[in-house]
């Protein structure tokens, strides 16, 4: 069976999640490699911040994270369970 998987894309200035359609529609953007989101962008354009500065924030060129589709949400980590927690 193949795996699907989707991309997540991250604003690179405040972390949130920025889905692909935002990207996709114009609101968010990628400014010189980094992904922004609607909100960052609006606040680096407006009167006295120079529009399209991005600070220095030693992230990554973009934040992007794969996901499967269909992955349980807090799914098994393949942890062994914590001590005390089984039968005894």
């Amino acid at each position: 069976m193949a795996t699907e998987s989707t991309e997540i894309f991250f604003c690179d200035l405040c972390n949130e999640s920025v889905p692909l359609a935002d990207l996709e529609a114009g609101r968010a953007f990628r400014r010189k490699g980094r992904v922004v989101c609607w909100t960052c962008d609006r606040a680096m354009s407006e009167p006295g911040s120079p529009a399209g500065a991005l600070p220095a924030t030693g992230a990554p060129e973009a934040s992007v994270v794969a996901v499967p589709v269909g992955a349980a949400a807090g799914g098994s980590s393949g942890a062994a369970p914590a001590a005390g927690s089984g039968s005894g």
